[in-house]
Order: structure tokens, then sequence, then C-alpha cells
């Protein structure tokens, strides 16, 4: 779980991030906000963010971070047709060389691009 300083900015919060996970080495800043496509709220407490861009902002830092693996429970909750669209774009562009594991009930959206797929129906004794 990621939790959010609400009373940050994404300027803030960026920084405050990257002193305890570094970004991947391409990555600065401004590229960051590029990336979320919120550049118009860089500025703006994220106490004032709708729940699509907090959710947009969480799974930035966790894709962008350099880490080898990605754990992701629900990650098109509260996120549109076009947060939908971002978010393929993330994991296809930042994602390839980690190992992402996710949770999820909603199997065509947000996991479609997964190579292995493990049902826990299968496995219930």
């Amino acid at each position: 779980y990621l939790d959010l300083p609400e009373e940050y900015n994404m300027h803030e919060l960026i920084s405050f991030h990257a002193a305890f996970k570094p970004f991947q080495h391409t990555l600065d800043e401004k590229s960051i906000i590029e990336i979320m496509e919120l550049e118009g709220s860089s500025r703006k407490a994220i106490r004032h963010f709708s729940s699509g861009m907090k959710q947009r902002l969480k799974i930035a830092l966790a894709v962008l971070s350099k880490a080898p693996v990605l754990l992701m429970d629900e990650p098109l909750s509260n996120l549109d047709r076009q947060g939908t669209s971002w978010y393929r774009n993330m994991i296809e562009n930042f994602a390839a060389a980690k190992t992402i594991i996710i949770c999820s009930n909603n199997i065509e959206e947000e996991i479609a691009f997964c190579e292995r797929r493990i049902n826990l129906h299968d496995y219930k004794v």
C-alpha cells in the first residue's frame, strides 16, 4: 500500500519518495510529472486531487521506482477509460523488466498483458 502525504504537492512528494526509493535512472522530477500527465496540477496539494489523480500518482511512483518486483492490488480502481489506457502504457513502457504481481477481479483490463495467471479458485482446499 502506498500512502500519499496529502499536504505535499507532486514536486514535494516525488522528492520525498526518491529519498527512500530511487527512480529509474533516466527519470527526473519533470519527466515523472509529464509521464503522469498531471502537469497542470503539479503545485496543487495532493489533498485536492481527485481519486483518479491519486491512483495515477500511486501507480507512477510504484512503476517508475527502481525495483525488480511490483505488487499491485486492483490498480485500475478509480481510473477512467483514459486512465486505463495510461496504465497500460505505463506497464508497457516502464515495467518490462519487472516481475509484476497483480491481484484483481478485473482480468480483462488489469492483467491482460500478463504472461502467467494464477486463479486462486483453482487452489482452494
